[in-house]
């Protein structure tokens, strides 16, 4: 037998964004949780270690400042952080 089933349904309520099944919809934090899955498989497998620096990994964070407030005219004050950033 040849062909194939798709089947396609929207739910939702019309109100800030198209239910279309096209549509484009934000998600925001969705991401945290398969990123999270997807980590926690590396650790298990030996690839990363949950307490080395993120830095070997991504070397942009490797001088990254803390916030810590806002001066007088609300520019952000920063310092420079003391320990390593980790998955953990």
């Amino acid at each position: 037998m040849k062909g194939s089933f798709h089947y396609t349904k929207t739910f939702g309520e019309d109100a800030f964004e198209s239910l279309a099944t096209d549509g484009v919809h934000f998600l925001a934090s969705s991401t945290k949780l398969v990123t999270t899955i997807a980590v926690m498989q590396c650790v298990e497998k030996g690839l990363l270690n949950l307490d080395a620096e993120v830095s070997d990994i991504l070397p942009e964070l490797k001088s990254l400042q803390i916030l810590t407030g806002f001066d007088e005219q609300d520019k952000p004050t920063f310092r420079d952080s003391t320990k390593a950033i980790t998955l953990r």
